[in-house]
């Protein structure tokens, strides 16, 4: 029996707040939060968004928006932290996956992404240097499972993924459930298919503010709660300084030279972008290694409208200090 299997297509709508790459991050449920220094005399990095494709040239529509919406004063910026992730400390964390590695020889190493990595014909682990990782079973397609899966509710979902993470010390507490989405799916010959998952995602928050980009954390559920994958996606940090806040136009204007991130589905090219919320946000970028910093910036949400009239969801990302 021919048997395909993938990800339910309705789940990619999560990936705008966990940034358009999946890159792993995160294995610990500490962060460090101190004392912060209280002026910033040292030039903040810009944060560079990844561009998928060429580079886009600067937008011909019109954004509208309230200019007397306005954020001043300063913002305390973040420093990410590396976990210094050895041998020895992937051998302990191997252990809350139930991976027991006698010999610290059999885990492999690449120089050149900096990864730890160990699997069996059950599970394997991947963690970077800088503490982010990825667990996940080997699973294998079963034709004599056809019609009777049994995936969780959302509740139960949620108690099993916290359950686990909990008990094992990978659930810091600025991290709250985001959503339950449908998983992995198995797709027959016959045009059936089987649900064979549920995804948990949880979202983080930092001085009460949302953190966007690769900070999250997912734990794929399957039957009877078993944990089935688990990818920790964000960095510890700690109070690097703090920045002015840049005024809402001028952060308009480096959206409009495409200095952002803009995400849209519009057929046409839109003829306006009509703002409806500005927030102050954080963002962790994917490269931690151009972007080590926890980011302040403004989060536009709001719908473009094309020469039909016909509308599209829109969010846009732009730096919030100078």
């Amino acid at each position: 029996m021919q048997i395909r299997r993938k990800y339910n297509e309705k789940n990619i709508h999560i990936l705008f707040n966990s940034y358009v790459t999946l890159n792993i991050s995160g294995c610990s449920a500490t962060t460090n939060i101190g004392t912060s220094k209280t002026s910033a005399n040292n030039t903040l990095p810009s944060l560079n968004f990844a561009k998928l494709g060429e580079e886009a040239p600067t937008k011909n529509f019109d954004y509208e928006y309230d200019k007397n919406i306005s954020f001043t004063g300063d913002c305390e910026v973040f420093k990410l932290v590396s976990k210094d992730i050895d041998k020895e400390k992937f051998k302990e964390l191997a252990k809350k996956f139930s991976i027991n590695i006698d010999d610290v020889a059999k885990i492999l190493y690449n120089d050149t992404s900096k990864n730890f990595y160990f699997g069996t014909e059950i599970s394997y682990l991947s963690v970077e240097k800088s503490g982010k990782l990825i667990y996940s079973l080997n699973r294998k397609s079963d034709p004599t499972k056809k019609g009777k899966f049994k995936p969780l509710s959302d509740n139960e979902a949620i108690k099993a993924a916290k359950d686990f993470l909990k008990s094992n010390g990978l659930l810091p507490n600025e991290f709250y459930v985001s959503s339950v989405v449908d998983g992995l799916v198995s797709e027959y010959a016959d045009g059936t298919k089987d649900l064979e998952n549920r995804q948990v995602i949880f979202h983080r928050k930092v001085n009460s503010k949302e953190v966007l980009g690769v900070s999250r954390i997912q734990v794929d559920v399957g039957e009877n709660g078993l944990i089935e994958r688990v990818a920790s996606l964000y960095s510890d940090i700690e109070p690097y300084t703090k920045y002015k806040l840049i005024d809402i136009n001028t952060a308009v204007d480096s959206l409009k030279k495409d200095k952002g991130l803009e995400i849209f589905n519009s057929g046409k090219q839109p003829k306006k972008c009509k703002i409806n919320k500005i927030e102050l946000t954080y963002f962790e970028n994917s490269n931690v290694k151009d972007n080590s910093y926890l980011y302040p910036v403004y989060k536009f949400t709001g719908q473009t409208i094309d020469e039909d009239g016909k509308e599209a969801e829109y969010t846009g990302i732009i730096q919030a200090v100078e």
